[in-house]
């Protein structure tokens, strides 16, 4: 198993080496921890190219002045995927493109970053205990209601759909309609509606 790892690491590096890109964007946090920081080591072929999560290169682009925000009145909370936060040291590039939003306001929630409680996707566990996870997603939700902010954001598809599972069982026991987004899609509501 562990050759067809490595083999399969020489192949998506060589593949990326061989297209001349410079920067590699991944939208998943699992995919981006993978790249950064386990590829290099089990494939001894050193990438020339950038690996960079998609949060970290949309906000690139606002700082370079390539993406303008637009304005959104909205109470906002971030959760920190595991695989992005603990596992990659990613907490910050999140949170500084959300406050690049002009009128967007940050909720953090009782835990987060580094003591971050984990949504109950991580690691597969649904498929293997649905119980398990289903009562970790709803402990998270439960702290996605207490900032009280209108939506929910992540930088992981799988925390996304896990915590908006949970929170539409909150929503039919407390009648709350927080939202679940990803940062770029609350960066592209931003974009969309300075244009109208």
């Amino acid at each position: 198993m562990r050759q067809e790892v490595k083999t399969l690491a020489e192949h998506n590096i060589e593949a990326v080496i061989k297209r001349k890109a410079k920067v590699l964007v991944t939208s998943c946090p699992s995919c981006f921890h993978t790249w950064k920081h386990e590829y290099e080591k089990l494939a001894g072929i050193k990438a020339d190219f950038e690996i960079m999560h998609v949060s970290q290169y949309l906000l690139k682009l606002v700082n370079e002045g390539t993406i303008k925000p637009g304005r959104l009145e909205l109470k906002v909370t971030y959760h920190d995927p595991c695989d992005l936060g603990r596992n990659s040291g990613i907490y910050d590039e999140p949170r500084q493109l959300i406050k690049s939003i002009p009128g967007v306001e940050l909720i953090e929630m009782a835990s987060a970053k580094k003591q971050a409680n984990c949504c109950g996707g991580g690691g597969n566990i649904e498929s293997l205990d649905p119980e398990l996870s289903a009562r970790i997603a709803d402990r998270r939700a439960a702290e996605v209601l207490l900032t009280g902010a209108e939506i929910a954001l992540s930088a992981c598809q799988q925390c996304e759909r896990t915590m908006g599972t949970a929170l539409k069982k909150k929503k039919s026991d407390t009648g709350s309609k927080v939202k679940v987004m990803d940062v770029a899609e609350l960066l592209l509501q931003s974009i969309e509606n300075s244009q109208n």
